[in-house]
C-alpha cells in the first residue's frame, strides 16, 4: 500500500519519509487567494498546486481552474455550493493536521467541530478529501497511521481515512502530471 503526504512545507529527505512509512511526500506550489487576480499567478506547468483561502467565492473560482490540484478551505466554512463545485470537478479538499496540533483548548475544539461538519458535508456531497500534515520540519511530520487516527477522530471511518492518504492522493498525482 502506497501512503502519500501531498503537503509538506519543507524539503523532506527520502530516507526520513520512508522511515515513517510514506511512499513519498510532496511540497506543492501554494497559492494564497486574497483577491480575484491571484489565480493568474499560478504558472502553467506548476505541477501540484494547492489554492488556499478563507474567501469562499475565490475557492469556487479555483475549482474551475485546471491549474489547481488541491483546495484548502482555511476556516472549514461549510459552504454547500463550494463543496458541490469541488465534487463535480473532482478537486479534493486538504485537511491539514498541523492546525489541530498547534491550537489548544477551546480553539482546538471549535476548529475540530468545524472540520468534522465540513468533512461530513464533503462525504455527503461526494467531494474528495485528503489528509495532509502541513509539516514545517521533520518533527511535525506525522506517520500514515497517525494521519489515519486523526482522520478517524474527525469523523472518518478507518477505510475513508486510509483512502484519504492512499488512493485520492494517487489520483491527484496522476492528474497533475
Amino acid at each position: 500500500m502506497a501512503f502519500y503526504d501531498l503537503d509538506v512545507r519543507f524539503g523532506a529527505k527520502k530516507e526520513d519519509v520512508s522511515a515513517l512509512g510514506f511512499t513519498a511526500c510532496y511540497t506543492p506550489h501554494a497559492v494564497e487567494l486574497a483577491k480575484p487576480g491571484d489565480l493568474r499567478k499560478v504558472p502553467a506547468n506548476a505541477g501540484l498546486v494547492v489554492a488556499s483561502s478563507q474567501n469562499i467565492n475565490l475557492l469556487r473560482e479555483a475549482t474551475k481552474s485546471s491549474r489547481i490540484s488541491l483546495l484548502y478551505n482555511k476556516g472549514f466554512q461549510a459552504d454547500v455550493g463550494l463543496i458541490r463545485d469541488a465534487a463535480i470537478k473532482k478537486k479534493p479538499f486538504e485537511i491539514p493536521v498541523l492546525p489541530f496540533l498547534e491550537s489548544e483548548g477551546i480553539q482546538r475544539a471549535a476548529l475540530m467541530g468545524r472540520a468534522r461538519f465540513f468533512i461530513k458535508l464533503c462525504l455527503k456531497l461526494g467531494a474528495p478529501i485528503i489528509i495532509v500534515s502541513h509539516a514545517r520540519d521533520i518533527y511535525s511530520l506525522k506517520s500514515p497511521h497517525e494521519l489515519i487516527a486523526i482522520g478517524e477522530s474527525l469523523g472518518l471511518e478507518y477505510d475513508q481515512a486510509k483512502w484519504a492518504i492512499t488512493e485520492i492522493p494517487e489520483m491527484v498525482l496522476n492528474a497533475s502530471r
